[in-house]
């Protein structure tokens, strides 16, 4: 006989996804403490960081150099550099200059 096991919400997912990052377990040994099914963890792991993106891009915030925006041309050329910078939650900060 099958067990019913209700529908979590995103909150509830979330809160599962929080736990387990927060634990030193594995995602497979975390799945077998909490009885979730490893395809259904991964489901939701994309889900939310989908979600995520597409809610954060409403979020973005244009930053202006400021020798840029006093000056049709900079008086030295600036540096050239790119940083991604992985966060914790599958989160990954991008800067590019």
């Amino acid at each position: 006989m099958t067990t019913y096991r209700p529908r979590l919400t995103t909150n509830q997912k979330r809160a599962v996804l929080e736990r387990w990052s927060a634990s030193s377990l594995s995602q497979a040994e975390f799945c077998r403490q909490e009885n979730i099914s490893p395809s259904a963890f991964h489901h939701w792991r994309n889900q939310l960081s989908n979600q995520r993106l597409n809610e954060s891009v409403d979020d973005w915030i244009e930053l202006n150099h400021p020798q840029l925006d006093e000056f049709e041309t900079p008086l030295v050329s600036p540096p050239e550099w790119n940083v991604e910078l992985v966060l914790p939650g599958d989160v990954i900060l991008r800067l590019r200059y």
